[in-house]
């Protein structure tokens, strides 16, 4: 029985001969199997980092600013006040006066029409993240959050070119002769005055790297954690199900594109490998990618209210 993915191609096979049908489905196959592994991978690696996190928030006992002393340096500490900063801005896509803030700003590019037309896709990204302080009602302490796990609140907003405001302006690509066809934006933003609770360590007195910053509580901030790690562990074993039971097609494809083309010259056997393996890789890089994206879907989602 032909599978419904082999159905779709069988237009192509048949155009290519049998050394061709060998290596599409080789492909097909090896990128299914090599984006569940990854996937596997990914989710656990993921849940376990979740886990982790979720550990050190249990154990770790609420610290106040005032208790912080030299004592304390390179440990980890809990904190949980209020977001503030000596110069905070309003964020353009918000609207809101924030603390800190992180805007990302994409141009679809297009050139050329039919089937000559060619599309790029540019971004820019605004980082407002280096004045953040927390204040407990104790005192202040600086919250370093770039390499953070942050749960805050995300906008997005998407304009045709013609509509996008003056901010939202993209890079031009490298090459010339393209036209702006739509303009999306996301700003990731920590309203003045907000919730903050924090788990990181103090790397110098009045500096708190952090692990996690949430704009909420801490029981929440459990919970968005909670459903990352079990989430990316229930994706992985979906994942490693699929892959033991796709063994046989996976290797059946193996076997079939080794016979075709043992006997191959070895500078076209190593073109067409190579070309092979690329596209293999690639499928599994965006599983990745698209692993890590639904597990923080799941995480945002417990936190926004």
């Amino acid at each position: 029985m032909v599978s419904v993915p082999e159905v779709l191609l069988l237009p192509v096979l048949r155009r290519c001969g049998e050394g061709c049908e060998a290596w599409w489905r080789l492909i097909l196959w090896g990128s299914v199997e090599a984006a569940l592994v990854l996937t596997a991978i990914g989710g656990i690696s993921l849940g376990l980092l979740r886990l982790f996190h979720l550990v050190r928030v249990i154990r770790s006992q609420r610290d106040t600013i005032a208790q912080l002393n030299e004592r304390h340096l390179g440990r980890i500490v809990e904190l949980f006040g209020r977001a503030t900063s000596e110069m905070p801005r309003r964020g353009p896509l918000s609207e809101q006066l924030v603390a800190a803030s992180l805007l990302k700003i994409s141009g679809e590019w297009q050139r050329g029409s039919g089937k000559q037309k060619e599309s790029v896709t540019t971004e820019r990204v605004e980082e407002f993240l280096d004045g953040l302080k927390l204040d407990d009602g104790t005192g202040e302490v600086r919250i370093a959050v770039k390499d953070s796990l942050r749960y805050w609140p995300e906008q997005n907003a998407e304009w045709p070119a013609s509509e996008a405001p003056s901010w939202a302006t993209p890079p031009m690509p490298a090459d010339e002769g393209y036209t702006l066809i739509r303009v999306t934006a996301s700003e990731e933003f920590l309203p003045v005055g907000t919730d903050l609770y924090v788990i990181g360590r103090l790397t110098a007195p009045g500096v708190v790297e952090a692990q996690v910053a949430s704009a909420t509580t801490e029981a929440t901030t459990k919970r968005a954690l909670t459903a990352e790690w079990l989430s990316g562990w229930i994706l992985a074993a979906v994942s490693l199900l699929l892959a033991v039971w796709l063994i046989d097609p996976v290797f059946g494809s193996w076997q079939r594109y080794w016979m075709t083309w043992s006997d191959t010259p070895l500078f076209l056997a190593m073109i067409v490998h190579t070309l092979a393996l690329f596209l293999i890789l690639a499928a599994s890089i965006v599983a990745l990618f698209l692993t890590y994206g639904l597990v923080r879907i799941i995480g945002t989602n417990v936190v926004q209210p």
